[in-house]
């Protein structure tokens, strides 16, 4: 009999050596199938072990008896070797394959590995790495406590120097307004100079200033997934099954036993098809910790300093002391000079910071959903 143009292609097959009665083995690639067992996880079964979803290859060797050509392709709907018997309805096919219902519409017929996360992908009966889907994600990221340090950069807010042209009771508007809290001489402006009476006034500082360096808000994440599916395709599918089923090969290793079908995107299933999950196939994380904070110090307080009025300019000839009671101060500005210098406050205390932030925030989201529906429950 003539090879198909399918078989052909396929690899390379050892040949089973029979010893007593005519039967017939299988043999992948040199490879006898594993044995599998069942174990679960999650509530899901799955087979012990490793390795490829399913009898690989397609072909089997049998021994020459009544008439058969020694080989069956067991997927590609011809009786190779000459017994009358099509794919899974063919002995030689049996061990390694079986008839499963066919894909609903727009599904595709797959196995799923369930693994741990993260886990390097399974190989599929192609030899290409498994399609590895995700679900089930991680919790938020641990976050180490936020402290604060001791006050620094501590200081008086400036006081405020406000003088009145022409009132000697500082009424009316103010005529001119400073807060130049640095120690420094500076001279008053000329459209201050000129009336009969002036008086000038030190506004109390506000509360102290500083600030408290924050430490903290470190995360620590868990792993982004719970659950991670290695998930094959099945591309090729044989006869010889009853009508509405294909002939596929079955699932070794850590491959679950069910016959699975698959969707791109977040969709319900099929009847009779139960729903097991939505993998995803790529993973935005974003999880993290707040910015840790430092509230405004407290226990600081500040003896405010006061400011000294010079008759002359660059601070010569001291006049008088200004307050935080209006005082008078036309014998200091009167013509055409004077100055002033605003005196820093002092600060006393041991400045403290309440901490705040350093909470979990984000989260793990999928893209790329996959559904997963399989039979025989789910």
């Amino acid at each position: 009999m003539k090879m198909s143009r399918s078989a052909t292609m396929r690899s390379v097959l050892a040949v089973a050596t029979v010893v007593g009665l005519g039967a017939c083995v299988l043999a992948t690639d040199g490879t006898a199938p594993a044995t599998t067992s069942s174990s679960g996880a999650g509530g899901e079964t799955a087979g012990v072990g490793t390795g490829g979803s399913a009898t690989s290859g397609g072909m089997v060797t049998t021994a020459n008896t009544g008439g058969s050509t020694g080989y069956e392709d067991c997927l590609d709907g011809i009786d190779n070797n000459g017994d009358g018997l099509v794919d899974c309805q063919d002995p030689a096919c049996q061990p390694g394959y079986e008839c499963v219902p066919a894909a609903p519409a727009d599904m595709a017929l797959a196995r799923f590995a369930l693994r741990s996360f993260p886990s390097d992908p399974l190989l599929c009966d192609d030899g290409n790495g498994a399609q590895s889907l995700m679900s089930d994600p991680g919790g938020p990221a641990t976050c180490t406590s936020c402290s604060c340090a001791g006050a620094q950069n501590v200081g008086c807010a400036a006081p405020v120097l406000a003088c009145y042209k022409g009132s000697s009771s500082c009424g009316g508007n103010v005529d001119f307004a400073s807060n130049q809290n640095d120690n420094n001489c500076h001279n008053f402006p000329g459209s201050l100079f000129g009336a009969v009476d002036d008086s000038c006034v030190r506004s109390v500082p506000s509360l102290p200033m500083g600030d408290c360096p924050a430490s903290g808000g470190i995360p620590t994440l868990p792993p982004a997934w719970n659950t991670q599916r290695d998930l094959c395709r099945l591309t090729e599918y044989g006869g010889g099954c009853d009508s509405g089923q294909v002939c596929v090969t079955k699932a070794v290793g850590a491959f679950d036993a069910r016959i699975c079908a698959v969707r791109e995107g977040e969709d319900s299933c099929p009847a009779e098809w139960s729903p097991v999950a939505v993998g995803y196939a790529t993973t935005l994380d974003d999880r993290g910790c707040d910015a840790c904070t430092c509230g405004a110090p407290q226990g600081l307080s500040c003896t405010p300093g006061d400011v000294d009025i010079y008759d002359s300019d660059n601070c010569n000839d001291f006049a008088q002391t200004i307050g935080a009671s209006c005082s008078e101060t036309s014998g200091a500005i009167d013509l055409l000079s004077g100055s002033y210098r605003l005196n820093a406050g002092v600060v006393s205390g041991q400045g403290t910071c309440t901490a705040g932030g350093g909470q979990p925030n984000g989260a793990v989201t999928g893209e790329k959903p996959v559904t997963i529906c399989c039979r025989n429950g789910g």
